[in-house]
This record gives C-alpha cells, sequence and structure tokens, in this order.
C-alpha cells in the first residue's frame, strides 16, 4: 500500500486502524467478507507498519502450506510457525527464509487518513 486513497462507495469494513498497530507494528484481521473482489474474504490477514512510516497488508496464509504466519516484532518479519519461513513485510513480503521462495501476497488497503481507519480495496 503505497498511497491513500478515498475509499470505494459503500465499503465501510475497516479492518484495523492506525491505532491498533501502534504497540508492537502489527495487527491481524480476518478479510472481511463483504470485501470486494478479488480480495480472498474470510482469509487471515495481517498488517504492519514499516520503518519509513507507511503500512504493508498481506493474506497471512503462508505459501508453502498454507498455516498463518504471525507477526515478530523484535526482528520485524513475519514468521511461519509451522515450518519456520520468513517474510519481509519492507520488501514485499519476500520470502527470506524456509521451505518456500514465494511472497506472501499482497493485500490492497485503503487508509482513510481523517479517521486513522484502513479499509479493503479492489485491486
Amino acid at each position: 500500500m503505497k498511497e491513500p486513497r478515498t475509499p470505494a462507495p459503500g465499503i465501510d469494513s475497516a479492518v484495523a486502524t492506525t491505532a491498533d498497530l501502534q504497540a508492537t507494528g502489527a495487527k491481524a484481521f480476518a478479510v472481511p467478507f463483504d470485501a470486494p473482489a478479488p480480495l480472498p474474504a474470510g482469509d487471515p490477514a495481517v498488517i504492519v507498519e514499516l520503518q519509513d512510516g507507511t503500512y504493508a497488508a498481506f493474506n497471512a496464509l503462508c505459501t508453502h502450506a498454507g498455516c498463518t504466519v504471525e507477526w515478530d516484532e523484535p526482528d520485524r518479519v513475519l514468521v511461519c510457525p509451522c515450518h519456520g519461513a520468513v517474510f519481509d513485510p519492507a520488501k514485499g513480503g519476500l520470502a527470506l527464509a524456509g521451505p518456500t521462495g514465494q511472497p506472501l501476497v499482497p493485500l490492497p488497503l485503503v487508509l482513510d487518513q481523517a479517521t486513522g481507519r484502513f479499509l479493503p480495496r479492489a485491486g
């Protein structure tokens, strides 16, 4: 997610707020069932505040075996607890280690600057 955009009309399913990320730098959420296509409705997801102050969101299903990745705050990476894959959110979800070479799937979100809410949007 690079530039903030205006939310699509009728989409009001906030998945997180900037305040949610203040304590740990990340927030897990489920993609809302009413999210616009092609977002993966119901899938686990995660949004991360990057060190440069921008945000990145990803489908949290590991690209190796589908386990849900978790935020490792000290190392600022996403880690799969099943087989040890490590992903770098600052590099587009790039796989750094483990049994997969495939990056995490990015999710398009819109940051509403006025409210600090992250809303799903169509790709």
